[in-house]
């Protein structure tokens, strides 16, 4: 796949993940330059991560998730 560096600012300034939205057909859409401090993964991924560590996730009543 063919990404134009223009169509994700920063990319050519960092060696960092890169996010990348493309159509059904395959073609690039856009995409981002993750932070240095992010990182992508799935919800229940995390969740389980932070329980193996003994660490809870709560809403903003204070009920765990």
């Amino acid at each position: 796949m063919f990404i134009p560096d223009e169509k994700i600012p920063g990319i050519d300034q960092y060696e960092r993940p890169v996010v990348i939205f493309r159509n059904r057909e395959g073609h690039f859409l856009s995409g981002f330059v993750l932070a240095a401090d992010e990182f992508v993964t799935s919800f229940g991924s995390f969740k389980e991560r932070c329980e193996s560590m003994g660490i809870y996730l709560v809403d903003g009543c204070g009920e765990r998730l």
